[in-house]
Parts: structure tokens; sequence; C-alpha cells
């Protein structure tokens, strides 16, 4: 009976860092689908891809950066076990945020839009999108970037 409680505790607990890749891919999915679809009918076929993206993350990021992550981590961050201590200001981890994310959702959209663009409701090309954008951004991209920022994150 134990080793079942145990099981089921591993699998339910989270690491910090999983929890806050929950707490981001809940603030992006909602903010690009709508973002996109707002924008879309007017803009994916008449644009090109790269503009299309610099314009959804231009809108998305400060969107999500100073609107839905403070709120959801208002009401999550006792859950997600946010590190103590100061943090570096909010416009610096935007602008960085929008440096990782324009070039990485920009080679996604490459990628997989030529085959699902019209072919799959937009909510669920999103979903595939933010599933593969959101654990790129946390495990890869954003420890890369505040790694290399350290100096203008702290200052």
């Amino acid at each position: 009976m134990e080793t079942q409680l145990s099981l089921i505790r591993r699998i339910v607990t989270f690491s910090p860092r999983r929890k806050m890749m929950l707490v981001s891919w809940l603030a992006t999915y909602p903010t690009i689908t709508g973002i996109l679809m707002l924008i879309g009918p007017f803009t994916i076929d008449r644009l090109p891809l790269p503009l299309l993206t610099a314009i959804m993350t231009v809108v998305a990021v400060p969107i999500i950066t100073f609107v839905i992550l403070p709120f959801l981590l208002r009401y999550l961050s006792v859950w997600v076990g946010l590190p103590p201590g100061p943090q570096p200001p909010r416009w610096k981890l935007a602008l960085l945020n929008w440096l990782g994310i324009y070039p990485v959702i920009t080679i996604i959209l490459l990628i997989v839009g030529p085959f699902l663009f019209g072919v799959i409701p937009l909510p669920l090309l999103t979903l595939i999108i933010t599933l593969v954008l959101v654990p790129l951004m946390s495990y890869v991209v954003m420890p890369f970037l505040r790694q290399r920022f350290a100096g203008w994150l702290a200052s």
C-alpha cells in the first residue's frame, strides 16, 4: 500500500520548475489562441510568417508578462514555490521573453504551419504550438538567455 501511495505522490508532485512551466502554459495558450483568432483572418494569408509572428509576439508577450502571469501567480505562487529574494524587473523579463519567443515560434510555425494552417482548427494548432513552445522556452531558451544576460538582469 505504501509503495502505491509513494508512486502516486511522485506522479502528482511536480518540481517548482515544472509547476512554473505549467503556469506559463496556462498563460500562453489562451493568449496566443485569442490573438490569432482576432488577427488571424486578416493576416495569416496576407503577411509573411516572420512579420505575423513579430506582430503576434509583440502583442502576446506584454499581455502574458504584465497581466496574465501576475494574475495566475497571485493565486498559485505558494503552490509553484517561487524562489525568495529579488526578481529582475518585469520589463526586462518581458524583453528577454520576446527575444526568445520570437525566433522559436517563427521556426515552429515555419515547420508545422504549411502542414497544419487551415487543416486543423486554430485552437488545436495553438495547442500543438504551445505544447512545443513552452517546454522549449522553460528548459532551453530562457535558462540560456538568463545566463547570457545575468548582468543586465541584475542591474
